[in-house]
């Protein structure tokens, strides 16, 4: 699930076409698939611009964003994973899709082993939805007012916190000696992410393949960047 929002993520928000995903390697359904979960890139005024996806599902943002630091931390000191990553776009990537053209241009830009200094900005994205169990149970009654105003109520809880989340990544980051400047996150609240795994997975077919591990303790979809 985590992998489907991070794509939403980048190809609505970033507006970037996704090279590779990582679930389409899977060798079977109940293997995990390590290192990123996928690479996005565009191209704007000539300049590559590739995002690294990292998601998360998590009880809470704090864990979450935790978690993010620390994945983030290890890909980005090993460069044996990062060389690896690029190579699965290269040799397993959704290029020929590409105009001839640009597809050369995509895959010199790639290319970090015989042209490891091709101009492209590399970001770090993580995509974080965690339970957000205190702002959800902050309803407004219902009556005849604006039908936007529950929506409204909870996008101005959310907000407040952004300064606070801001902060509390900031330090986390600080702790892993990652450049905040090199990362983007979202922020994805809902009221309950095992509820919202468990229909997820149950629409596509797949209920009982993923771990009966809740994500609690201590949910639309509000997010926000780093």
């Amino acid at each position: 699930m985590g992998e489907v929002l991070a794509y939403c993520v980048a190809v609505h928000h970033l507006q970037a076409s996704q090279l590779i995903a990582k679930m389409a390697l899977k060798t079977s359904n109940n293997m995990p698939v390590y290192g990123l979960d996928g690479i996005h890139a565009s191209v704007i005024n000539g300049e590559l611009n590739v995002f690294f996806l990292e998601s998360k599902l998590a009880g809470t943002a704090a864990s979450g964003t935790a978690d993010y630091a620390e994945s983030v931390s290890g890909f980005l000191k090993d460069d044996g994973q990062y060389e690896h990553e690029y190579g699965l776009v290269t040799s397993l990537g959704n290029l020929d899709a590409l105009d001839p053209a640009d597809k050369n241009l995509m895959m010199d830009y790639l290319d970090v082993f015989s042209n490891p200094n091709a101009p492209r900005r590399e970001r770090s994205v993580g995509v974080v939805c965690y339970s957000e169990v205190k702002h959800f149970a902050n309803k407004l009654e219902v009556d005849e007012g604006s039908i936007s105003k529950h929506e409204d109520h909870f996008g101005e809880l959310y907000r407040s916190d952004f300064n606070r989340h801001h902060t509390n990544l900031s330090n986390q980051l600080g702790v892993k000696k990652v450049d905040p400047n090199k990362c983007m996150v979202y922020l994805i609240a809902v009221p309950d992410v095992d509820e919202l795994r468990e229909m997820f997975y149950d629409s596509i077919g797949l209920t009982g393949l993923e771990s009966d591990v809740p994500l609690t303790p201590p949910s639309v979809i509000e997010g926000g960047a780093l």
